[in-house]
């Protein structure tokens, strides 16, 4: 087989690939047509000289760069993300109008400040969960964090929910937010419905904090009539409590054993 013939056979191989992923359509278009631009040439030297004082000398990575941008604004599409997609369709164009656009960067950074309003959101729903649930059940965020304050907590959520919306019943609704919350539908409806109102009102603790006071006034008062069996049970106790140090020696192979030695 000569050279040429190995090198249409090549860019023929190099073009079936392309249409069959079904994500490199331009790269597969150029690859066909650069085929038949090669097929007059008598050696690959020729096609290699033919090509690089051609359009084609560039158009692959350009068909390239395209067919990636085409996939992430596929991605962008898919997940709801218009502003995203227009980036990378804008970017498409450019190449098309003029080829040296792909080295002109910026586009990156645009796409990704876009799509960071869409994640901040998606952190911010599920954290809005995450602080609605233990307000819920009357836990105080301090008993876990050290700090904490329910309508404050619960209005930073909301507010950091930007894209595709600030509504968070538009948001409740999409199949792919409610796959973020763990808990049955009920629940789910639950936070929904009240997760404003909570952050707006904050939640009312008095018949709580009352039915608290009650029944530890019951536990001390049982406490306090037993005070003298409790303080003989102790001493009892206290007489079978023996404290010792223990020093404890690590061995000198790795097949040796630990050594425990009482110092006091």
């Amino acid at each position: 087989m000569k050279d040429i013939e190995k090198s249409i056979k090549l860019y023929e191989m190099m073009r079936d690939r392309c249409e069959k992923n079904g994500f490199s359509k331009r790269q597969a278009q150029v690859y066909r047509e650069m085929v038949e631009f090669m097929r007059p040439c008598e050696t690959a030297q020729e096609a290699a000289d033919k090509i690089k004082n051609s359009k084609y000398y560039l158009l692959p990575t350009a068909a390239l760069f395209q067919d990636r941008m085409e996939a992430n604004l596929k991605a962008a599409e898919e997940n709801e993300m218009p502003d995203v997609a227009d980036v990378y369709r804008q970017k498409i164009d450019e190449i098309e109008k003029d080829i040296n656009a792909m080295y002109v960067t910026g586009y990156e950074r645009t796409a990704f400040n876009k799509k960071s309003l869409y994640l901040e959101t998606i952190e911010a729903f599920c954290a809005l969960y995450f602080d609605y649930f233990y307000y819920s059940v009357k836990q105080r965020k301090a008993d876990f964090f050290g700090s904490g304050d329910t309508k404050e907590d619960l209005k930073k959520g909301l507010n950091r929910l930007s894209k595709p919306s600030s509504d968070i019943s538009f948001l409740a609704a999409k199949e792919k937010f409610r796959k973020l919350i763990p808990c049955t539908d009920k629940g789910y409806k639950n936070f929904v419905d009240e997760v404003v109102p909570m952050a707006e009102k904050g939640i009312d603790e008095s018949e709580e904090n009352k039915k608290v006071e009650n029944e530890f006034k019951k536990a001390w008062d049982i406490i306090k009539a037993k005070k003298e069996e409790i303080i003989e049970i102790g001493k009892i106790n206290l007489a079978t409590i023996k404290y010792k140090e223990i020093l404890v020696i690590s061995p000198e192979s790795k097949t040796g054993k630990y050594t425990f030695e009482e110092v006091m």
